[in-house]
C-alpha cells in the first residue's frame, strides 16, 4: 500500500480540489483508493462521495489497509502532519506568501516533500529554491472554473474536458504515481521544460474570428 498526503498550511491554495483530482485519476486507472481527510470540514468527501469513491474522516474512522493507495486531505492550522508517514507530500503554493510557509512547514513533514505550484492562470511568482517542486504546474483557475462547482472531476464536464486545468491534473497524476511506484515510468508524462508563451489575447481573438468569417469561402 502506498499513501500521498496533499497539505497547505495557508487556506485556499486548492490543496482539497487537487486531493479529489488525484483520487478520481487514480481510480480511472484501476487502482483501490481511498481519500481521507485529516482536520478541517471534510470537503473531500463532496467531491468523492459523487465519483462513487471510498471516503474517510480520517479523525473518527480506521483507514482501510487492504487498498493500493490512501491520499489525505490534511488542513492548515492543524498538528495530524506530526503523525502521519505518508510515502510522499504535496504541499500547495499559489503565491509567495504560500511559499514561504511551505519553506516553514517542510522540514516538520516526515518523508519526501514537493512543492505543488498551483498558480493562477499558469503564472507563478518567485520562489525559495530551497523546496523542491513537483514537474507538473496547476492553473487553478482554468481547474477550478472547469469544475463549475459540481463537485466532479474537471475532465467529466463540457467545458473542462480538454482544458489546461484537466491536463495539469491528469499529468499530476501520473508524476505522482510514478514517483511512489504505482505507475509503470514509460507512461509519466515528459516534463516542460519550456514555459507557455504569452499571448496578446486581442490579437488572438481577431485571428480566430477572421478564420470563421472567412471559413466557408472555399467551399
Amino acid at each position: 500500500m502506498k499513501s500521498i498526503a496533499f497539505h497547505t498550511d495557508k487556506g485556499g491554495a486548492g490543496s482539497t480540489t487537487n486531493t479529489a483530482h488525484f483520487c478520481f485519476f487514480a481510480a480511472d486507472l484501476g487502482l483501490r483508493v481511498v481519500g481521507v481527510s485529516a482536520g478541517g470540514p471534510g470537503d473531500l468527501r463532496h467531491w468523492l462521495r459523487l465519483g462513487g469513491l471510498p471516503y474517510v474522516d480520517g479523525r473518527r474512522e480506521n483507514i482501510p489497509r487492504d487498498v493500493d493507495l490512501v491520499v489525505f486531505d490534511v488542513y492548515a492550522n492543524t498538528h495530524y502532519h506530526e503523525v502521519l508517514r505518508p510515502s510522499l507530500w504535496l504541499i500547495s503554493v499559489d503565491n509567495s506568501e504560500a511559499d514561504r510557509r511551505a519553506v516553514n512547514l517542510a522540514p516538520k513533514l516526515h518523508g519526501k516533500v514537493l512543492r505543488l505550484r498551483n498558480f493562477r492562470h499558469g503564472r507563478g511568482c518567485e520562489l525559495s529554491p530551497e523546496l523542491e517542486n513537483a514537474d507538473t504546474i496547476i492553473p487553478r483557475c482554468q481547474a477550478l472554473a472547469a469544475t463549475d462547482g459540481s463537485w466532479r472531476p474537471v475532465w467529466s464536464t463540457p467545458s473542462g474536458a480538454y482544458s489546461a486545468g484537466a491536463r495539469a491534473h491528469r499529468e499530476l497524476g501520473a508524476e505522482l504515481l510514478t514517483r511512489v511506484g504505482l505507475l509503470a515510468p514509460e507512461w509519466a508524462p515528459a516534463v516542460r521544460d519550456e514555459p507557455t508563451p504569452e499571448v496578446d489575447e486581442i490579437e488572438a481573438l481577431g485571428r480566430l474570428k477572421d478564420y470563421f468569417v472567412h471559413a466557408n469561402d472555399d467551399k
